[in-house]
């Protein structure tokens, strides 16, 4: 059984007071994920109102898990302790709608016997229409035992050509393959890239540029002007390959066009083969483009790979498959075991020896592991280099439900060792966070922790690949997650990593210095009872000390007696101040203290600490105070949370900025309180532009002063100092990420027009957030070459976004935004035109012109567009999937988006027309009480429609076929629709054979 059936079986049984289902299988095949791909079913998030999800650890806390239930409910627990208060508070939240709660991982009856079952059951007694609890469980029997009405579903291996699959998936794609022999050379003058991309095949680079924003709509098989190159334009191919081979291939191919190959050649591999290719539509050449047919031959279009401007076919797995197919047998079709597999074999050239190496590996035969010790992941374990081992077994510290966040992590990873400077140089000049990030980064690609974020910024681990890990670092690290005692036995005298919580465990203190004075590692994420006499020095040994939460201030004053230490956390705590004798601890890296809202300042001698690479005062307190010779610090290579401030002493007036400027290996740089800087000479002193190793940058202003000034003159004169302080807050050209926050300026600076971004070759996130008086967009960003990510939220001078946003009049740009794939325009409340012209050139050209021609997700909200720019809604834009429209107070229609799957219609009163979106999937209409036109929208998968006022159903209704509608409409419409097929308003839905109908009492006043 499927997603789509088992969430039928969720959706479509009625209503009762509380079913189960159970989804059961041994550890890596698949249950979590099958479990979370009905959780986002749209039709299973609409059918719920509340969707809760568990994980549950074999040693749960209850009142942790109460608490997280209440909040996932959209309840408040405000702290509580007492069970019994908690399980009612879970009650009345349950009590308000249909719910499906999802219990990941559950190993016992203990959490629903002993915390869960009451108030689910009295919940579902209130409110009897149709809840569910699905678990995900190793034991066949679970469900049964937790209820008299339960299904159970048994997660089936894969079969061996899903696996052969999925293994495929695994590998890296062409572009990180070292470039093969064969190349394929344009000789052609052009300004746009040559060849286009077919079916996510072909990819070519011309005079330097990459194009690869192509979809298999851009092209016509059979098509005669789709393969114009010109009049017998030549193009030479030098390949070690047969060149007879490489002829016929492209004949078959070229002559699907209508295009004609003349070839000569010689017979030895390495010789050049000459290639003429002849349109049969001469009269219109398009010398520009030249669209190459990705099938037609019966033979599949090996991968490839762009190199300046040739391109490189690169050999596929296909070869490798009988080799492929042995290694997937010793999967057991376990869908994790594959990926591990995969993940191994991505770091192995494809070569059958290569492969055959792995197949033969000695890590297949070893008996009589035990059962944590999987044979795949033991494997892949074995394949890792000494230092990755170390890495790889730290992070099985981090426990289950807690997120792995990049940064901590390799922070961490170097403060103990495991990374070290390449060629062994203690130098300054290391690289040690780059490296520490490629480490991280070959775990991920090893399938060993899984990101969850885009950014890869956060990772989970695996239960399986955790209890590896766990078992083979138990001689020496240590998770404590229930109520079992922290302290341990004396027999773990020799423990050097040791982890506790999170959980309602109170720890005490004096338990765990007294007992664990060998440890390197103390990680503490639950409550700590400290006391007076409390203190660190019992840890002389420790590296790495992180402590969420607790009354840490106590232990401020001992923290220097711990000479070896590295890393210090001391989050969301009490602290006020670090010890001023900090400079004793000489070897300390890492300073993390967010959300110290306590803090008051930092001490003199902090500017000693030579080898201090990161410091973090993220969301503390903002008035901390800042040291004079802070510039000290030149080995820093991160900085979050820099409170920019003014003081006055002897020497005159001095800014916090100013210490920025001597530190030249910054990585990560957030800067607060910038509306501080009287000048722009004081800005210019940070030196920003010569930070060549800068990669993120966070700039941040507070309007509130200026908001409250009543002299428009002095408003003015301050709009006009942040305006001159920005210009000298120039990015250097490394930049990657830049957050520009609360900048109340009326222009946005010079180095982001047309003429000055350019040299941002590696910009790829952009966001501006909160511009209350700027009044026009930069034109340079289109220019901006590998741009994913444009994010401008709550600007509300912006009248009009101009064609020069696209494309600047004064330059020929091809394909503007190239690369971007998500863009947000959100709080544009007094923007009322967006002039963007579909291109007037034939389709071939205009796909190469178009302006951002990979968008997949564009969000508008809270503006007064009155219709979306034809240059945007173009029959030839192919990437767009997802389409989010919300408070669009003028907006009139949505048409001509063939490619969208989702679209979003939310508070638009004056939309009447949705159509011409062909592959439409999911739709959600809300609100939008006039739209009366909804066509060309052949077969979606499911249909929400939204308002409390709805007394009666649009006539469209008639001529759609979603397989599921949820429909939520007034009272009275509600009643009618109930009476069943002798109703008028019923039969315009009798054909939705899943639908579900509620409604919301509405009350005018």
């Amino acid at each position: 059984m499927d997603t789509k059936e088992l969430s039928h079986l969720l959706i479509g049984s009625g209503d009762h007071e509380l079913k189960f289902v159970s989804i059961v299988g041994t550890g890596g095949i698949g249950k979590t994920t099958l479990a979370q791909k009905i959780f986002h079913d749209t039709t299973v998030q609409e059918h719920f109102k509340l969707k809760i999800w568990l994980s549950i650890t074999q040693h749960f806390d209850e009142v942790a898990l109460l608490r997280a239930a209440i909040k996932h409910a959209g309840a408040q627990h405000g702290g509580e302790e007492d069970k019994a208060l908690l399980m009612r508070i879970l009650t009345d939240a349950l009590s308000s709608g249909r719910f499906l709660l999802i219990l990941d991982d559950v190993w016992t009856l203990v959490a629903w016997s002993n915390v869960l079952s009451i108030p689910i059951k009295k919940a579902s007694q209130k409110q009897p229409t149709g809840n569910w609890v699905l678990i995900t469980t190793r034991s066949g029997d679970l469900a049964q035992q937790m209820g008299a009405s339960f299904y159970q579903h048994h997660v089936s291996p894969l079969d061996e050509e899903d696996a052969w699959s999925l293994l495929n998936r695994q590998l890296p794609p062409p572009d990180n393959q070292p470039p093969p022999p064969s190349r394929f050379y344009c000789s052609t003058p052009c300004t746009p890239p040559l060849l286009r991309l077919h079916n996510a095949s072909w990819m070519h680079s011309h005079h330097g540029r990459i194009c690869s924003n192509w979809h298999p709509s851009s092209a016509r098989i059979g098509s005669a002007s789709s393969a114009n190159i010109g009049p017998a334009a030549p193009a030479r191919w030098s390949s070690t390959h047969s060149p007879r081979y490489w002829l016929r291939l492209c004949s078959s191919f070229f002559a699907l066009s209508g295009a004609r190959i003349r070839g000569g050649c010689a017979l030895q591999p390495g010789s050049s083969l000459q290639l003429s290719l002849e349109s049969s539509a001469a009269e219109s050449p398009v010398s520009s483009s030249f669209a190459l047919a990705a099938r037609g031959s019966g033979k599949a279009m090996p991968p490839q790979q762009t190199y300046g401007g040739a391109l490189y076919l690169v050999p596929g797995a296909d070869h490798l498959k009988d080799v492929g197919m042995k290694i997937v047998g010793k999967c057991g079709g376990f869908p994790l075991a594959v990926k591990v597999m995969g993940g191994l074999l991505s770091t192995r050239s494809r070569t059958e020896h290569e492969w055959e190496a792995v197949l033969n590996h000695h890590a297949w035969s070893v008996d009589g592991l035990p059962e944590e010790l999987d044979n795949r992941v033991y494997l892949s374990y074995e394949d890792l280099s000494p230092q990755l081992k170390q890495c790889f077994l730290y992070c099985s510290l981090i426990p289950k439900g807690t997120p792995i966040f990049m940064t901590g992590i390799t922070s961490m990873w170097i403060s103990e060792g495991f990374v070290q400077p390449q060629g062994g140089s203690s130098s300054h000049d290391d690289r040690l966070e780059e490296i520490a990030t490629d480490y991280y980064n070959e775990l991920i690609t090893r399938n060993l922790i899984e990101t969850t974020s885009i950014e890869r910024y956060w990772c989970t681990m695996h239960d399986v690949v955790r209890s590896f890990a766990a078992f083979m670092a138990k001689e020496d690290s240590l998770v404590v997650q229930d109520r079992q005692s922290a302290i341990g036995s004396n027999n773990d005298r020799n423990l050097r990593h040791l982890s506790v919580g999170p959980n309602n465990l109170v720890a005490e203190w004096s338990d765990l210095q007294r007992q664990h004075q060998s440890l390197r590692t103390l990680i503490i994420n639950c409550k700590i009872n400290i006391v007076q006499n409390d203190s660190l020095i019992s840890f002389s040994r420790l590296r790495v000390l992180y402590i969420v939460g607790g009354d840490c201030d106590r232990l401020v004053g001992s923290l220097c007696h711990l000479r070896h230490l590295r890393y210090i956390c001391l989050k969301e705590t009490n602290i006020s101040s670090l010890p001023e004798n900090i400079h004793m601890m000489k070897f300390l890296q890492h300073i993390v203290l967010q959300h110290a809202k306590n803090l008051e300042n930092l001490p003199i001698s902090i500017t000693k600490l030579d080898n201090l690479r990161q410091l973090n005062l993220m969301d503390s307190n903002d008035n901390v105070v800042i040291p004079k010779g802070f510039g000290h610090l030149t080995n820093l290579r991160s900085l979050y949370g820099f409170p920019v401030h003014m003081a006055t002493d002897k020497d005159g007036s001095w800014c916090s900025l100013k210490e920025i400027g001597p530190l030249s290996k910054l990585r990560n740089l957030t800067l607060y309180g910038l509306e501080n800087v009287a000048a722009s000479s004081l800005a210019e002193m940070e030196m920003i532009s010569t930070k060549e190793l800068l990669g993120y940058l966070e700039l941040r202003w507070s309007n509130s002063k200026w908001m409250t000034l009543r002299d428009e003159i002095g408003k003015q004169e301050l709009q006009q100092e942040v305006e001159e302080v920005i210009e000298k807050l120039h990015p250097p050209c490394s930049i990657q990420h830049l957050f520009i926050i609360g900048y109340f300026g009326r222009r946005l600076p010079n180095w982001m027009m047309v003429q000055a971004t350019r040299p941002f070759k590696s910009l790829r996130y952009l966001i501006f957030e909160g511009l209350p008086c700027c009044t026009r967009l930069p034109d340079g960003l289109c220019l901006l070459p590998c741009l994913e990510a444009l994010f401008i939220e709550e600007a509300p001078a912006i009248e009009k976004i101009g064609p020069e946003f696209q494309s600047p009049s004064s330059q020929s740009v091809a394909s503007p935004f190239p690369f971007l794939t998500a863009l947000v325009l959100e709080g544009l409340c007094e923007c009322k035109e967006w002039d963007w012209e579909e291109p007037d050139e034939d389709e071939t050209t205009a796909q190469v012109m178009m302006a951002m021609p990979m968008l997949k997700k564009l969000t508008v909200h809270n503006c007064k567009l009155s219709r979306l720019p034809p240059g945007l809604a173009s029959s030839k834009r192919f990437a767009l999937r997802e389409l989010y429209l919300y408070e669009l107070t003028n907006l009139t229609s949505v048409e001509n988006f063939p490619s969208v799957v989702k679209l979003d219609v939310f508070d638009c009163p004056e939309l009447k027309r949705i159509r011409g979106l062909s592959r439409l999937h999911k739709i959600r209409i809300v609100r939008c009480r006039n739209v009366d036109v909804l066509e060309e929208v052949p077969s979606f998968d499911s249909m929400v429609m939204m308002d409390a006022t709805m007394e009666t159903l649009p006539e469209y209704l008639t001529q759609v076929t979603p397989r599921y509608l949820k429909l939520t409409c007034s009272k009275k419409l509600h009643e009618s629709l109930l009476t069943g097929s002798s109703s008028a308003e019923y039969n315009k839905i009798n054909h939705i054979k899943s639908r579900a109908i509620d409604y919301i009492a509405y009350d005018e006043d």
